[in-house]
């Protein structure tokens, strides 16, 4: 290799090398581009033709190796994670790119030539193809290495489960109304007449209260405030003997006792 044409022909002008090194342009043969791909495009001073002939003479070749760190799977956001390998010959560029759909989203990051840990993005969810590029002069010119490095599944964080409905609350507990008949332990009777007692339990306070035998009202009584009642009935003994059967119903409240009875 001596002349210019060679070094650009060697270089990949004509076979889009410029459009890779990302520096576009005439393809035809010149110098100071030349230079610029050999030393680096941040070194803009001026070379020779004889140094930049030797710079690329005996190169190794590029190389790339690069492996996922992160997982195959996982919840957005999901920070990617690539490991490169270091690169001999002359890397203009090392990028990750990520692909989905068909459609291609990054590469804009150069990690360079040394390689190391990669955290080039954050996915959203949906599949990704995940794909290493390398670019660069090595032992045979132009090379461009490409390396997928395989699928990435990304899947929306779950949102918080909807509030399980209150069960219906239960209706109010409605007291069980009482009815007993006893004898009157004070004022027994006598001559054929027993006295009673009539209670019993489960009204509102202070509620007026019908004491029936049978479907008559008998008496009435004012429960207390712990919604408790009783009243004396005076019965006779008859021959043959008679079933007598009392029961109990608030006024304001509608409550109706179970019966209670004695036989006279």
């Amino acid at each position: 290799m001596r002349t210019l044409d060679e070094l650009c022909t060697f270089l990949g002008f004509r076979v889009g090398a410029l459009d890779v090194a990302r520096v576009g342009g005439s393809t035809h043969s010149r110098l100071a581009l030349a230079g610029s791909m050999v030393k680096g495009f941040r070194d803009q001073t001026p070379t020779s033709l004889a140094r930049s002939i030797a710079a690329v003479q005996n190169l190794p070749p590029v190389t790339l190796d690069a492996r996922l760190l992160s997982a195959r799977r996982g919840e957005h956001p999901y920070l990617l994670q690539v490991r490169l390998s270091p690169s001999p010959g002359i890397v203009w560029s090392t990028r990750i790119e990520y692909l989905i759909g068909g459609s291609a989203h990054g590469g804009e990051q150069n990690f360079g030539a040394a390689g190391g840990d990669a955290s080039p993005t954050t996915l959203a969810p949906g599949v990704w193809e995940i794909v290493a590029i390398r670019e660069g002069i090595g032992q045979f010119g132009l090379a461009v290495l490409r390396q997928n490095l395989g699928k990435v599944v990304v899947f929306r964080r779950p949102g918080p489960s909807p509030a399980s409905p209150m069960p219906p609350a239960a209706p109010p507990a409605v007291a069980l109304v009482t009815c007993q008949i006893s004898l009157d332990g004070d004022n027994p009777g006598s001559g054929g007449v027993s006295n009673f007692v009539v209670s019993g339990v489960g009204f509102e306070a202070d509620e007026p209260v019908d004491v029936f035998e049978g479907s008559d009202v008998s008496r009435t009584a004012q429960s207390d405030s712990f919604g408790r009642y009783a009243v004396k009935v005076s019965l006779l003994h008859s021959l043959p003997p008679v079933q007598h059967v009392f029961h109990a119903r608030g006024r304001r409240s509608g409550r109706t006792s179970l019966n209670a009875g004695v036989t006279l």
